[in-house]
């Protein structure tokens, strides 16, 4: 198991320990505009009375005569009570940090983890959703930081990293993508997380500055990353292993990559992972300066291919071998980077196809017929590109494509 496979906990640790602060909800004050976009709620919380010892009497302190669902109130309660001012801010702000991560929760409630598709066709962030989560995030942090700073003179602009709250900031992907688990093996599988990851940058930061790993220094990592696995095997259940491999494991991740233009359903990921997962595993930790091992597992790898075309239908297997054409890939990089809809990548990549068929099929001709030939191809190019693009996004793909260049 890899470094990455042992950090894929991490991120959800922060959001799971997010989600625990979003208990009690407080509303703004009545007076401030942001109250008036979420409903006010007050928690009822067990009364918590404190005897504090004086001299010559014995003060009474009850929480609920402080407590307040208007934050004004709460302040004045607090600060009546003899509460320092620093405990009051910590106090409020730590308060108002759980209401806005609450809101930027039920703003961004968890989605279902589609652990077959590749990050950009899962539909979890979309780019054009990712955009509009920024704006609205930006939003969320401005309004909290002007609340802050009205109601006890905090900026957390410049002192923010004290009242951070991790939970507003993190999204839900990590703890989607463990929700099969209960929350204890949540946390055990962060525990074997902490307890190889720390041996594992110790070998990392001894390698020479060219990153150059000797063949003892790969055993050890492989032998550690053996061990943290059999620990979370053994503490899982068979499915939940199974689950666990196809989320988090090198075979999956990897095979998420290739598929990246295909969209695989979870049955033919499925099938395709099995295939894929007994390649990986007879060659796990080859020695790069193995000439022989390396050409096996080159061969290896092509049969792969061929055996994919058993587990899928024909046209399946055809979407497939196209998902794999450089071309191909290139365009489908091009379409997400601009927002385009994913169809856009098959048309692009068979414009080019045709272009480059139809000029091979002059190569033949005198030089001015080839010229004019290729100015004419050049021009239904452009035209058939513009019809899909638009003026701006043609632009930039004009600058961008070596094969368009090569056609002049």
């Amino acid at each position: 198991m890899s470094k990455r496979l042992l950090m894929a906990s991490a991120g959800l640790n922060v959001a799971l320990a997010g989600v625990a602060m979003l208990v009690v909800f407080r509303a703004p004050p009545a007076t401030n505009p942001s109250a008036q976009e979420t409903p006010r709620e007050v928690t009822q919380k067990v009364s918590r009375v404190k005897l504090v010892q004086e001299p010559d009497e014995v003060i009474r302190l009850d929480w609920r005569a402080i407590e307040s669902g208007d934050y004004a109130t709460y302040i004045k309660n607090l600060r009546a009570a003899g509460c320092p001012e620093e405990t009051v801010r910590d106090i409020v702000i730590a308060d108002i940090n759980k209401h806005f991560a609450r809101r930027w929760r039920e703003m961004n409630p968890v989605r279902e983890y589609k652990y077959w598709r590749h990050g950009r066709s899962s539909g979890d962030d979309p780019t054009r959703e990712a955009a509009s989560r920024r704006k609205a995030l930006e939003a969320l942090l401005r309004e909290k930081r002007e609340l802050v700073r009205a109601l006890v003179g905090v900026d957390l602009a410049e002192d923010g990293e004290r009242y951070a709250d991790p939970s507003f900031r993190g999204s839900n992907a990590d703890m989607a993508a463990l929700e099969f688990l209960s929350v204890e093996k949540r946390d055990l599988l962060r525990q074997v997380r902490d307890k190889y990851e720390a041996q594992i940058q110790q070998i990392n930061s001894n390698l020479d500055p060219d990153n150059y790993m000797p063949p003892e220094v790969r055993g050890q990592l492989a032998a550690l990353r053996g061990q943290a696995e059999a620990e979370i095997r053994e503490s899982l259940t068979p499915a939940e292993w199974e689950q666990f491999q196809l989320r988090f494991s090198d075979t999956a991740q990897n095979l998420r990559n290739a598929l990246a233009g295909f969209e695989p359903s979870e049955e033919e990921f499925r099938r395709m992972f099995e295939l894929r997962k007994a390649v990986d595993d007879q060659f796990r930790g080859l020695d790069p300066g193995d000439r022989e091992a390396q050409r096996q597992r080159a061969e290896a790898y092509r049969q792969l291919n061929e055996r994919y075309r058993e587990a899928l239908t024909p046209e399946r297997y055809a979407s497939f071998q196209m998902s794999q054409e450089p071309a191909y890939r290139q365009a489908l990089g091009f379409v997400y980077a601009w927002d385009l809809p994913k169809e856009t990548a098959a048309r692009l990549y068979e414009v080019q196809r045709s272009a480059q068929e139809q000029a091979r099929g002059v190569q033949a001709a005198t030089a001015a017929e080839r010229q004019l030939a290729v100015e004419r191809l050049r021009a239904q190019v452009e035209a058939s590109l513009g019809e899909l693009l638009g003026e701006k996004a043609l632009a930039a793909y004009k600058r961008n494509q070596p094969w368009l260049r090569a056609m002049q």
